[in-house]
């Protein structure tokens, strides 16, 4: 996940200071970009300057850094803010923890047999069941893509049945001619 974020952090700086833009005189808003590892349901905090903090590389013994690493990866935001988003790391802390102490197996062998694109999937947040892709990217085709290779590999490998794969999307993505696309609002 977070080679594909560091690959668009171009993008995301962009929207994100856009979006600082709109609230900077308000002062009440602040743009941030999370990602989510789902191997330690560590998240990691994206900053503008392609630096990353990555939760699960921190133990809980270093969380009293964590104020330090805050203000490096968002100098500008204000201080309140930050003291807020405290909480949400230090908890995040002690849940990655918890998480290492568990004894989970995990199903790495992909099974997927469906293409879900856009808002309105959740349900479907199960293991092995769908490759969900939100539209979060002015570019959908990377990440469709590699769905599509993925359930083909799928296919190849005999993990799922040959015969077509499902692929879902709300009304409001508009397919023309083998191309999805968001309509403009």
């Amino acid at each position: 996940m977070a080679p594909y974020l560091d690959q668009q952090g171009g993008k995301l700086a962009k929207v994100g200071r856009a979006f600082d833009r709109t609230g900077a005189e308000t002062k009440f808003f602040r743009n941030t970009v999370c990602g989510y590892e789902t191997d330690e349901d560590a998240l990691l905090f994206h900053g503008f300057d392609d630096e990353i903090l990555d939760l699960a590389s921190i133990t809980q013994n270093d969380s009293v850094s964590l104020s330090r690493c805050l203000n490096s990866l968002y100098p500008d935001m204000p201080e309140q803010m930050r003291q807020d988003l405290l909480p949400l790391l230090e908890g995040n802390l002690k849940w990655i923890a918890q998480v290492r102490n568990t004894c989970r197996l995990l199903e790495i062998e992909h099974r997927e047999w469906m293409i879900c694109l856009g808002r309105g999937f959740d349900f479907l947040h199960t293991p092995n069941l769908a490759l969900i892709i939100g539209p979060y990217s002015p570019d959908l085709a990377d990440p469709i893509r590699k769905a599509a290779g993925i359930i083909e590999a799928n296919m190849r490998a005999d993990r799922i049945p040959n015969d077509g794969f499902l692929l879902l999307y709300p009304t409001s993505i508009q397919i023309r001619s083998k191309r999805a696309s968001i309509p403009d609002c």
